[in-house]
């Protein structure tokens, strides 16, 4: 878009509405209502222009696909720590995968863990990147290994031989002396069976090397300077310096441990400590000072990636090496979502405005002009600021049109009230918005407030909804109020109306509602009696696995399959599959019952496969893939030397003796452990004075007479570590490679074919080599379920097994085609740790007792009373409990009542989230009632049966209407929203219903009891007080 364009947009926003603003108000002859006019003006078209230059909105990982990883989190003990820092650790996390501040991946707590959400990332690497970052202990350390020739370390090596279960060596005074560190494979083939360094295995089969403990302590925190650089070959690598403190420890520790001038062969090793790993021991030549550069066959990315954990440094917290739980959410289901969510947005605007139009006239006109302009405004605030949409906040865009326009329905209601006391069309304009605003803030303010709990507590997800309703409903108290009060006033002005007609369904009532309140009451225990005996039958059946952990899996079948069989058939097996749940899963161009997902808090995956395959066999689908487009990639292959070069100085006759690799070895890098990439290594580090010190000799291969044991080169002023000598183009880490097409019958996972292929070349001269996948229907995309994948395989290192690559790929992904039509496939497969789901129910748990705590104490205020709090609360509890049970009888009920679309709902988060909005929403109507009560009564202390009940009828029309418009858009999402919050749309129909009736025969019954409770209480009270006067008199 133009800057020129967007420009001229925002000047005609800022200066078109005070011009026209000022010329209507003049035209219209109302200059008190110019600057209103204006407002109106300028929100109208900064919103229009916000929606359209910010198209689409952002989405969340669940429309746009993405990563969510959950770490669990302990003390770092070794740095001192004995509690966790949540923000501390956030921000240190945060400056380890966004130092620039211009990603989009989301870190926040989550219970006593952290969550990290990595939303549209461009490719599974990449969320594989940050989580390398993320579980990097980002530590960098220089030790010398202990030498049985080093009489230094003698006490230590004694120490060590004695106590040889230690990881740390201690002294008698408890000071460390040494500690036995893992090496990783390259340090291992560089030190070979080196007889004067101590080893050892560990009880993971890993080989140990004792490190002598130095006062220098050389490590990370005196790194001055990280940067990202090139070598001389124009290979990416990473430029360091120390401090000046660590320039002397550094200068110090080398300088004391130089070659032993009494034996020619004693060269001591200095040991390169990465996050508790030995992955190179060099020898020491010379004193080295301040600075170093580390090279090596990298990418950029993976250089960042060293970079970005180098310069964050430690982490104040120890994190899981593995996340707790990864959830892969699947970017393909996205445009059917939004697809639906836009169908029933569309459907409930069109029929709440067509109820409002038909219902109030003139007056629907003008609240569907305050909604449109609600949904414009909500939009543009969320691209504004950055909010996602999530779909539970789709969800929630829709709540909101209900809910908006329940403030026109009271103030309409008023202005009815006062036509028929016969005030005059602008005084009833007047009073009608007057008297009707306190009872729309306190509406709002109740249901605003359980928003920001649902915020604070909520899954991204949820907070999407949080955020949406938060918005939705901040904005309607300028819409419903400000701008409709605007309309009204210029229609009436101008004569375009001189009265207001509405229909009217509902008219006077005198119904004696407390006289049948205690059979309400009763009917109410009943059905809330049996819902909870489904909430005991059911058991941790009723939670989904976010709350108890389990694995979610979706089944594919040859053909479709009824539901209902498929719930008998797993219910037979219960001990396999314990509080399973079966739900379709709905794609588009595909048979419905095809896709059958399965929830159990069975853990182990294998075992919930091993029980489906037994249970359904040959029914379900198998996956297939062929191998296409097989070719060599272009480029110049990288040459990997079977041994490093040696160094051509002036020592080159003295190695002829005492054969020595040159100043060269390998170490793996650790960045690429996971995914089996071998990535050469260099260290260069140069004398304090760069200025001065001449460039490293060209290297050369060793004497062919030199022997297969190796020998760890030299460490002098210029060290080099397995650097390659490149000339000509830099090299591709794929040219000379080879790529493919691979079609799958059936979308499949990155995770899952990265696996498979692994496994397939484990025993062929691919094994450990660079391969990278591409997602070739979604943008190259990595993330998410396709049938298309691009594969790239690195050469193998030897020239001669290159030219039959093609071939063994081909065979490979033949055997691959065979090893799937040998199994069912599973589409999908998610567990859920025990862990995070204790983490989810405390939330939950603390998320409905805050906010009934808020609203009792809002209440309380409100009404200076704490009776009116308390009576709010019971009939909230009461609709809790009836939408619970409802939720537990659904089980019971799917199977006779499918055809109203009852599914066995299960609790999860979203259905939480209906929770705490229907705790705000019930409150609406109660608040209503309440505030009639207090003016009915007017200067009367007393709250009577009579006084209730005419609040109650004065008020019967709006809360039918007001609950008649949230239950038109929560109907339609219950129809039309689709899989994903059709149990959030069904606990918030059930709550809807539960809470008008709650309203009139739970809240007001209650709040008349209460106060004649606290009536007689007070009598008696002073009563005695009066009895102990007398006795005391007498």
């Amino acid at each position: 878009m133009s800057s020129y364009l967007i420009v001229l947009a925002t000047l005609a926003v800022i200066v078109l509405p005070v011009v026209i603003g000022a010329w209507l108000a003049k035209l219209w002859r109302m200059p008190d209502h110019g600057w209103k006019i204006s407002l109106v003006l300028f929100a109208t078209l900064a919103g229009a222009a916000i929606t359209f230059f910010g198209w689409p909105p952002k989405l969340g990982i669940d429309l746009s696909g993405g990563t969510k990883l959950i770490y669990s989190v302990q003390p770092n003990n070794a740095i001192g720590e004995t509690t966790v820092d949540m923000d501390k650790l956030i921000s240190a996390v945060t400056r380890r995968v966004n130092p620039s501040g211009t990603s989009e991946v989301s870190i926040r707590p989550y219970g006593n863990d952290i969550e990290v959400i990595i939303p549209e990332a461009d490719n599974r690497a990449e969320a594989d990147r940050i989580e390398k970052k993320i579980s990097s202990a980002g530590t960098l350390e220089f030790r010398i290994l202990a030498d049985t020739r080093d009489t230094r370390h003698d006490r230590a090596r004694q120490l060590a031989e004695q106590n040889k279960t230690a990881v740390q060596i201690l002294g008698p005074d408890g000071k460390r002396l040494a500690e036995w560190v893992p090496m990783s494979e390259h340090a291992a083939a560089q030190l070979g069976s080196d007889p004067n360094l101590l080893t050892r295995k560990n009880e993971r089969g890993q080989t140990e090397v004792l490190v002598n403990i130095d006062q220098q302590n050389v490590n990370g925190d005196y790194l001055r300077r990280v940067a990202a650089s090139h070598d001389e070959t124009g290979n990416p690598s990473v430029d360091f310096e120390f401090n000046a403190r660590g320039s002397r420890l550094f200068s110090r520790l080398t300088g004391e441990n130089l070659p032993d001038p009494t034996n020619a062969e004693f060269k001591r090793h200095l040991g390169i400590i990465l996050d508790g790993t030995l992955d190179s021991a060099p020898y020491i030549q010379s004193t080295i000072s301040d600075r170093g550069t580390i090279t090596g066959r990298f990418t950029q990315e993976e250089v960042d990636s060293l970079v970005d954990v180098l310069r964050a440094g430690q982490l104040p917290a120890k994190l899981s090496e593995t996340p707790e739980q990864v959830q892969i959410i699947d970017a393909t289901l996205g445009p059917d979502t939004i697809r639906r969510g836009a169908l029933s947005m569309g459907a409930s605007v069109l029929a709440v405005m067509l109820f409002m139009i038909f219902y109030y006239r003139f007056s629907g006109i003008v609240a569907c002009v305050a909604l449109i302009l609600n949904i414009l405004l909500t939009l543009a605030v969320m691209i504004t600021i950055k909010a996602a949409f999530t779909l539970p906040g789709l969800a929630g865009l829709v709540l909101t049109v209900g809910m908006a326009v329940d403030a026109n329905v009271l103030i309409y209601e008023r202005i009815r009230e006062e036509l028929a006391k016969g005030a005059t069309l602008r005084m009833a304009i007047r009073n009608g918005f007057s008297k009707a605003m306190s009872t729309i803030i306190d509406s709002n303010v109740t249901t605003i407030l359980t928003a920001v709990v649902l915020y604070i507590i909520g899954t991204a997800e949820v907070k999407g909804f949080a955020v949406t309703l938060f918005v939705g409903l901040s904005l309607s108290l300028f819409t419903a109020t400000f701008v409709a009060r605007l309309i009204f006033d210029v229609a009436e002005r101008q004569g375009w109306i001189t009265q207001l007609k509405m229909r009217q369904f509902v008219g006077v009532t005198h119904f004696d509602f407390m006289r049948v309140a205690k059979p309400a009451i009763v009917a109410s225990l009943v059905v809330i009696a049996i819902g909870m005996a489904a909430v005991f039958a059911r058991g941790s059946n009723l939670l989904n696995i976010d709350f108890t952990g389990g694995t979610q899996v979706t089944m594919l079948f040859n053909e479709p399959q009824e539901i209902a069989e498929v719930r008998d058939l797993i219910d037979e097996h219960v001990a396999e599959l314990p509080d399973a749940t079966v739900n379709y899963v709905s794609f588009e161009n595909e048979e419905q019952g095809k896709r059958i997902e399965i929830n159990t808090s069975q853990l182990d995956q294998s075992k919930v496969q091993e029980a489906l395959v037994q249970i359904f066999g040959d029914k379900l689908a198998t996956q297939h893939v062929k191998a296409s487009e097989v070719r060599a990639i272009e480029g110049v292959a990288p040459e990997i030397p079977a041994t490093a070069p040696a160094k051509a100085d002036e020592k080159q006759q003295s190695s002829a003796t005492h054969p020595e690799q040159s100043l060269a070895a390998e170490m793996a890098n650790y960045w690429q452990r996971r995914s089996a990439q071998r990535v050469s290594v260099a260290l260069e580090l140069a004398q304090a004075n760069p200025a001065t010190q001449t460039p490293a000799a060209t290297t050369s291969p060793p004497a062919p007479s030199a022997p297969a044991t190796p020998v760890v080169p030299p460490l002098d002023g210029a060290l080099n570590l397995g650097q390659t000598p490149v000339t000509g183009a830099i090299e591709s880490v794929f040219a000379g490679g080879t790529q493919a097409k691979l079609t799958f019958a059936d979308a499949t996972s990155y995770e899952t074919l990265r696996d498979q292929l692994e496994s397939l070349f484990a025993n062929t001269p691919e094994s450990g080599l660079r391969l990278e996948l591409f997602n070739l229907q979604n943008d190259r995309r990595s993330s998410g379920q396709t049938t298309e994948w691009e594969l790239k395989i690195a050469a193998p290192a030897d020239a001669a097994q290159r030219g039959g690559q093609a071939e063994r790929i081909t065979q490979a992904v033949a055997k691959l085609d065979q090893q799937l039509a040998s199994r069912p496939h599973f589409p999908s497969l998610v567990s859920f740790g025990a862990k995070v789901a204790g983490s989810t129910q405390e939330q939950a748990i603390y998320a409905m007792i805050a906010s009934l705590l808020l609203i009792v104490v809002y209440i309380w205020l409100r009404f200076q009373k704490a009776i009116f709090g308390i009576a709010a609360v019971v009939a909230l509890i009461h609709d809790v409990l009836v939408t619970l049970g409802a939720l537990a009888l659904s089980s019971y009920l799917a199977p006779s009542m499918g055809f109203l679309l009852v599914d066995p709902f299960k609790i999860d988060l979203p259905i939480i989230a209906a929770f705490l909005t229907l705790i705000g929403y019930s409150l609406n109507d109660t608040i209503v009632i309440f505030d009639r009560i207090r003016e009915v009564r007017g200067k009367s202390p007393d709250i009577t049966a009579e006084i209730v009940n005419l609040s109650v009828n004065q008020t019967l029309s709006r809360t039918i209407l007001t609950a008649l418009t949230v239950f038109m858009t929560v109907f339609i999402l219950y129809i039309w929203g689709g899989q994903g919050i059709h149990g959030f749309a069904f606990a918030l129909l059930i709550g809807c219903i539960a809470g008008t009736y709650s309203t009139v025969y739970i809240a007001s019954p209650v709040l008349l009891w209460l106060y004649e409770w606290q009536k007689r209480r007070s009598a008696a009270t002073s009563g005695a007080g009066v009895g102990r006067l007398q006795r005391a008199a007498s």
